[in-house]
């Protein structure tokens, strides 16, 4: 990626910055599931922690692919125009 590409908005950064927070959420997903599981809530808070890390992963992983779709329909569409115009 040149640096014309990037001020002309050729080309988009936010596709690379949505993976780090992707990777940084799953972080913070797994952080407070291990907190709810140890938190001295027993058996329940164990297992509470566990559907946290399960379903905050999920969550994560969904919220993030919701933002990429974007950004690949707009680099699909982005070749459609180009092929249209031979």
């Amino acid at each position: 990626m040149n640096m014309n590409s990037l001020l002309s908005f050729d080309s988009f950064i936010t596709p690379r910055v949505i993976t780090i927070i992707y990777w940084l959420s799953l972080f913070a997903v797994f952080i407070g599931g291990i907190s709810v599981m140890f938190s001295g809530m027993g058996a329940a808070g164990f297992f509470a922690g566990l559907m946290v890390m399960v379903f905050g992963a999920i969550s994560v992983r969904v919220y993030c692919e919701l933002i990429m779709v974007i950004f690949r329909n707009n680099k699909y569409l982005k070749t459609i125009s180009e092929k249209s115009q031979l």
